[in-house]
């Protein structure tokens, strides 16, 4: 089995037919759904199949596949982009570690078979050999070196190989910028040194980020960044006013008028560029012009130069007929798995009608477009080396035959910052082409290994204006550095020289060619085969697709295949069958037309099947000939020794000398000198022998068995003897483990507090004024003046009173605390006048702080689990059953917890560093209330899930939200409400602001004895203490610490004064330890009272309200060793 991405998995499997022979069942969409039209629905497909290629995506998506993974094994499996499963938290990474218990050999393939971190490349040795690394998870070269192969092109010593590469050559070219795109950057530089000069002040990124995403957008294409902006305006409420520049509209629609009057004016530069390159190369999208793949990241580019190419070039096409050929073809990943192949697979062929791919990153990976391309565009730059060197992979590889040239378009300008941070994009351009002739590997440069990571690194260098970001060594982050598994950055495994490569195969013919045709000459006389079935041609064989072979050959790719009655082509020629190949890519939808001719090939096995069922069962065959000397027999034997698997360890020919009268004349020995010896490979002629001598070989044929069986005993016993070196090395490593692992359980190991600190402030200030006026007779029209965004309306109001009592209670209660009424509703002779003004003010202020600190104690490597809040049940459904007249309703609830909760991971390293995996959240159901109805249920939730980098005792933010929102609303009379101070009559103002700041931090704590978890447990229990005298007299608390670190009580270079506080009373108590616990409680003060001082160090946690309340679970026990001595003197280790 294959798995391989999506997008190649037509090309792999095509590769391996065309090269091995091996046929290889395509489970794509399209072949899953023939497999389910096919086969019964509980059939195993790799039962059916037994040679598959399909996606990991497809597998880990479809649950049905991994039942039926659960149930099949493999002689062999091949994981293609083997870094994407490194990760064994991932689904992906889940599947590959099973999938690798289920196979005999495992192959893994990546050009960038890591990512930074350690424990991931661990992972995948570990799919290979699970004892290859040790338990402790440190290793070096010498745990990994036997289980991979590392290569670089530089390393190709056969310059036979080395032709089917192609020195590259890179142009640069550069991009005037017009005007108006020059002014459209001041602006977005503008935006940028602003956000910058804010965020060193304290405040928010965000800003900045969005002026680089702007930058980056516009120099893929003004069109890409002009999409961005309106895609951002549409999801912005009408007249919403907001603080940071991605949510305010003034500058949104600045930045989109400048990009309009761009693409109006076709002030393109770039695209300029492009399409003067093109014409200067001489293309005109004619039939025998060049080629060309333009990679771009963003998809609105890749439509906007597809369109305008074919309005420039005068190309007519409609993309909504798929069947029609293109010239202008577009690859991304938003197409089926199905078109993508369909799309590379023509880009390769010869006869096809693409003359320019435009490609975005999902082509960067994997994909073969260099057969009859060699120019490339990088029509904007991405911000990583990684992806860089793969997208110039894709036409500088192994096959191509022309000069690969890659183009780079790139702007220029002298503008103040703009031009660092172009220079900045280029320095990328660059390095590649360095790290392209010196080192081999683009991520040995940032040691980032992750794509995402060095564009974050790119940002980061133009908030710092940093041209020379790439020549620093300190941008890992990960603590891993792959290069150190190797004695030099560009180390590779040694070859293997040798003259003949191939497992030399004993025969007795002296070519395969003479054993093939007397194969099908034999297969012929014993009316295995039709005369005209097979015939032998110059070099090749054809053999007939008839209707036995077409039906047992079933499982064949359908390309690879001949239609029934046409022809097999196999050759033992293998410049023949490359060529073969390289005429397959001259036209669309053929696979080679010839095969390699050997016993692996699906045909030539079903013909030696046929061969070997034409000899009866129990039979031998016996020869006489001239050539052995007179009254010997030769007894030739296939000898095997199998496991317990019954898989062979030992399988071999050997042959025995009898002479006539049974008795030995040689021993056992190889088969290969026994041909060699008789001259068995040349021309032999054989003689008739009679029943009285096959009965005579009967007889004596027990004899040469035993003394086969006795050479099979002997190589039993001496691979058991080889097996034995290789166990006790084993059994010597798990020794080391296992008094390493003793040696854990005899020391102390490390413990982590992580304190979690979730601080929430919010506010809100509402001011509302307004007035409103009626007059006239309720029974025949009201004439008023009436407003409703402050409140109750007049209208609403006046209608409740004509209801009656009721309805003048309701009016009355829609009132209470927003308004003044004055007003009178009277009745007389049938008729019902009605007066009144209704003056609604309101002057409201909320402010709610909260700060949550939940902690937890776990030990090193250990995960640690806190939940503080409620278990709330959300109805799933409802029926209602009815029999008999009766009925049944009942309804189905799922509880989920719903408050507070903290999950992480400690994993502390070389010099207490701590890696912490992290997932805090905080959630609550809105509204709040003790009696949660189940019906109709919202909850809020906050979830920051991360992994971080900290040193010990460090306070660190991990993210959060800083939420303003102003709303002002204005409803007035037209010309009344101009009027100086008499407009105050006529208008109604509502105004809303509300700010909501939320941040995260984390605190964690190495605690490594007894002692120091002894302090640490008295520390916080005095400040929990400290709490009780932190109250005013009304029963509140103070405001929230000026610094971060004072909430986990680790500030020492202050004291907390009762003026800090900004509280006269109470006066803060110290925390002595010999303060009797039960004189403070319920608030009495006894004589410890007077251990009153002006300062509390170290410094309290200071809480305002609400204050969550929290019930802290107990850490699980941990294991502790337990020592026992049985009756035979042996220690036993129990945990």
């Amino acid at each position: 089995m294959v798995l391989a991405p999506k997008s190649i998995l037509a090309q792999f499997q095509q590769e391996l037919w065309n090269r091995f022979a091996i046929p290889l069942v395509r489970l794509d969409s399209e072949g899953i759904a023939r497999i389910k039209s096919q086969l019964p629905a509980n059939k195993n497909p790799f039962e059916y199949y037994d040679k598959t290629i399909i996606s990991i995506d497809t597998l880990k998506n479809n649950a049905k596949f991994r039942h039926y993974l659960e149930k099949s094994r493999w002689d062999v499996v091949v994981i293609d982009e083997c870094h994407t499963v490194a990760n064994d938290k991932s689904e992906r990474g889940d599947l590959a570690q099973f999938i690798a218990k289920k196979c005999e050999s495992l192959v893994l393939t990546s050009a960038t078979p890591h990512n930074g971190r350690k424990e991931n490349f661990a992972n995948l040795i570990n799919m290979i050999e699970p004892t290859a690394i040790p338990k402790s998870g440190e290793y070096d070269k010498s745990h990994v070196e036997p289980y991979y192969v590392r290569r670089f092109k530089n390393d190709i010593a056969d310059e036979k190989v080395r032709a089917n590469f192609q020195e590259r050559k890179v142009l640069r070219e550069p991009v005037n910028l017009t005007d108006l795109e020059t002014d459209f950057l001041k602006y977005q530089q503008e935006l940028k040194f602003k956000a910058i000069a804010a965020t060193k002040e304290g405040k928010s990124k965000d800003d900045f980020l969005f002026s680089i995403g702007i930058f980056k957008a516009f120099m893929s294409s003004p069109k890409a960044a002009h999409e961005s902006i309106q895609r951002r305006i549409k999801k912005l409420e009408v007249n919403t006013k907001r603080n940071s520049y991605d949510e305010n509209i003034e500058i949104l629609t600045e930045l989109k008028s400048k990009l309009e009057k761009i693409i109006d004016s076709g002030s393109d530069s770039k695209y300029k560029k492009l399409k003067k390159t093109l014409l200067d190369l001489g293309w005109s999208a004619k039939k025998h012009d060049d080629r060309f793949v333009i990679f771009t990241e963003r998809i609105d580019t890749l439509n906007f130069l597809k369109d305008n190419l074919r309005r420039d070039f005068g190309i007519q096409e409609d993309d909504s007929k798929k069947d029609i050929p293109k010239i202008i073809q577009t690859f991304h990943g938003g197409l089926s798995d199905t078109e993508q192949q369909a799309i590379i697979d023509d880009f390769g062929k010869q006869d096809s009608s693409v003359k320019i791919l435009l490609c975005s990153d999902a082509g960067s990976q994997g994909v073969n477009l260099h057969f009859f391309c060699n120019r490339m565009f990088n029509y904007d730059i991405p911000w990583s080396l990684i992806t860089l060197e793969q997208r110039n992979g894709r036409i500088d590889r192994y096959g191509q035959k022309k000069t690969p040239y890659i183009h780079y378009l790139i702007a220029e300008s002298d503008i103040e910052g703009l031009k660092t941070d172009l220079h900045i994009v280029e320095r990328l351009t660059q390095k590649e082409e360095v790290v392209y002739k010196t080192l081999g590997d683009a991520g040995s440069v940032m040691k980032l290994y992750d794509a995402a990571k060095e564009e974050q690194l790119v940002e980061q260098a133009m908030f710092r204006q940093d041209e020379q970001y790439l020549e620093d060594g300190s941008n890992a982050v990960t603590g891993f550095d792959f290069s150190t598994l190797f004695e030099s950055q560009d180390d590779t495994t040694p070859a293997t020289i040798t003259d003949d490569p191939f497992e030399q195969q004993t025969s007795v013919y002296v070519n395969d060619a003479a054993f093939y045709k007397d194969l099908f000459e034999q297969l012929t006389s014993a009316n295995q085969l039709a005369n005209n079935e097979v015939a032998f041609t110059d070099g090749y064989v054809e053999i007939l697709n008839g209707k036995d072979l077409n039906q047992i050959l079933y499982d064949l790719p359908s390309e690879a295949k001949p239609r029934q009655g046409a022809l097999y082509k196999l050759s033992l020629d293998k410049d023949l069958v490359q060529r073969s190949i390289e005429d397959a890519r001259k036209k669309k939808g053929e696979w080679a037309e010839f095969q390699v001719l050997y016993e692996l090939h699906p045909v030539v096995k079903y013909y030696m099947t046929k061969l070997e069922a034409s000899v009866d069962k129990d039979v031998a065959l016996v020869a006489k000939s001239k050539v052995f000397p007179s009254q010997t027999v030769w007894f030739v034997f296939h000898g095997q020794v199998s496991n317990n698997l019954g898989q062979p360890v030992i399988a071999d020919f050997l042959v025995v000398g009898l002479k006539w009268d049974g008795s030995i004349l040689r021993r056992t020995f190889a088969l290969n000198k026994f041909i060699a010896e008789f001259k068995l490979s040349e021309k032999l002629h054989t003689e008739d022998i009679s029943q009285t001598d096959l009965d005579h070989l009967k007889d004596i044929l027990p004899d040469a068995i035993e003394w086969a069986g006795h050479h099979m005993q002997e190589e039993q016993q001496r691979l058991e003897g080889k097996m034995e070196t290789k166990m006790a090395a084993y059994k010597d490593k798990m020794e080391k483990w296992r008094a390493a692992a003793i040696e854990q359980l005899d020391s102390r190991r490390s413990q982590v507090l992580i304190e979690a600190a979730i601080v929430e402030v919010s506010g809100s200030n509402i001011d509302q004024l307004g007035i409103q006026w009626a007059l006239g007779d309720l029974t025949s029209g009201v004439g008023l003046i009436n407003f409703n965004n402050v409140g109750a309306s007049l209208a609403g109001i006046g209608v409740a009173a004509a209801a009656g009592a009721a309805g003048a209670g309701a009016a009355a209660n829609s009132l209470l605390g927003a308004a003044l009424a004055l007003g009178d509703v009277r009745e007389k002779n049938g008729q019902t006048s009605f007066y009144g003004a209704l003056i609604q003010a309101l002057d409201r202020n909320t402010k709610a702080n909260l700060l949550s600190v939940p902690s937890v104690l776990t030990l090193d490597n250990e995960e640690a689990h806190i939940v503080v809040g409620q278990n709330v049940p959300f109805i799933t459904g409802s029926t209602t059953l009815t029999s008999g007249g009766t009925s049944s309703p009942y309804q189905t609830v799922e509880r989920k917890d719903v408050g507070l909760t903290l999950k992480v991971i400690p994993h502390i390293g070389e010099g207490g560093t701590i890696r912490l995996e992290v997932e805090q959240e905080v959630s609550a159901v809105v509204p709040a209330s003790s009696a949660v109805s189940t019906t109709d249920i919202t909850t809020t939730k906050r979830l920051i899930k991360t992994a971080i980098l900290a040193e010990d005792q460090q306070t660190i933010v991990l993210g959060g939200l800083i939420q303003d929102d102003n709303t002002n609303s204005e409803q007035a009379v037209p010309g009344l409400s101009k009027i100086p101070v008499l407009g105050r009559l006529f208008r109604s103002d509502n105004k809303t602001n509300e700010k909501r700041n939320l941040l995260v931090f984390l605190h964690p704590t190495i605690v490594r004895d007894g002692k120091s978890v002894n302090s640490l447990t008295q520390k916080r229990y005095g400040q929990v203490r400290s709490l009780q005298f932190l109250l005013d007299p009304d029963g509140n608390m103070t405001r929230l610490p000026e610094q971060i670190d004072r909430i986990y009580g680790d500030s020492t270079t202050s004291t907390l004064t009762n003026s800090a506080l900004g509280s006269k009373d109470p006066t803060p108590v110290a925390l002595d330890p010999s303060v009797n616990t039960s004189s403070l409680n319920n608030g009495n003060r006894s004589s410890a009272s007077t251990a009153r001082t002006t300062a509390l160090t170290p410094a309290p946690v200071v809480v305002v309200r609400p204050l969550v309340d929290m019930t802290v679970q107990p850490a699980a026990t941990s294991s502790v060793p337990v020592t026992s001595t049985s009756r035979d003197g042996n220690t036993v280790i129990q945990t």
